[in-house]
């Protein structure tokens, strides 16, 4: 497993975010979260955006909203959005390829 480092792991998160890719990261609170998302969610995504909470200019680029491919809605439909902090990322995989993530 290759090791990247968390601003490499957000560039490719970036890059790929139009497709489905795996997470392992801890939550605010202190606990692990495994998840398969996405980061362009089509215009559910813009509704959400326009809808949620503003993000200031010194949002912290390390916060990256995605759409959790196994989450259910408010609403009941498939796919919830997240928020991840990269800076907590330990493992990333896109297509087969799977990173450790670190300083």
């Amino acid at each position: 497993m290759n090791t990247i480092t968390h601003r490499q792991a957000l560039q490719m998160i970036r890059l790929h975010g139009g497709t489905i890719f795996g997470v392992k990261y801890f939550k605010k609170d202190g606990e692990l979260r495994t998840m398969a998302c996405k980061l362009h969610a089509s215009k559910r995504a813009e509704a959400a955006n326009k809808t949620g909470r503003k993000q200031g200019p010194n949002k912290d680029p390390f916060m990256v909203k995605v759409l959790d491919m196994n989450a259910k809605d408010r609403d009941g439909n498939p796919g919830a959005f997240r928020t991840i902090n990269v800076a907590t990322l330990i493992e990333l995989k896109i297509g087969q390829t799977e990173f450790k993530v670190g300083n």
